[in-house]
């Protein structure tokens, strides 16, 4: 009840998630990360790529990798499938990995030029002994680019994405 009387769009904007999950949205979101990596130079001599976290996948249809080998990984594929049935037709760039990350990184073959993750870090129980798993991957060289929440991690900048509400996990304890 609190969250929806702060919500109620007197406080804060209400926020309307209802594509969030939409194709067209998932593939706007890549093409986004993909603009960031580039300006900040992290794709120049990138020939392999790692992006864990994948959620649904969006990266292997983004333009731009298109001469990248990319891997994707996340702990659950079906989210991934479902994405994927829809997106037949746009031609998939590399693969997507079902896999506990923290605990199987390994399992992974090869080594990378990039490792990439957005909002991913702040949901490992070791963080400092999976970013050691990370860098086993990386080729040398290579680059590991990571933006995570911050304040109040575990998912602060989810509980913000999901509710409109800045700071809102400094009310609601984490689960």
């Amino acid at each position: 009840k609190f969250l929806i009387t702060l919500h109620d769009g007197k406080f804060f904007p209400k926020v309307n998630l209802s594509n969030i999950y939409e194709t067209e949205t998932l593939l706007d979101r890549a093409t986004l990360k993909l603009n960031r990596l580039q300006a900040l130079g992290c794709l120049q001599n990138v020939n392999d790529a790692l992006e864990l976290g994948s959620g649904n996948g969006e990266m292997l249809y983004a333009k731009g990798f298109d001469d990248i080998n990319l891997t994707c990984c996340d702990y659950r594929i079906e989210r991934h499938k479902t994405f994927e049935a829809k997106m037949l037709s746009k031609g998939k760039r590399g693969q997507f990995i079902e896999l506990d990350i923290e605990n199987n990184l390994q399992d992974i073959k090869g080594s990378f030029d990039l490792v990439f993750s957005s909002s991913v870090m702040e949901h490992f129980r070791s963080p400092e002994s999976t970013l050691k798993k990370i860098y086993n991957k990386l080729s040398p060289g290579g680059m590991l680019y990571a933006d995570f929440a911050t304040f109040g991690a575990p998912y602060a900048i989810h509980r913000k994405i999901f509710t409109g509400i800045p700071y809102i996990q400094a009310f609601v304890p984490d689960h």
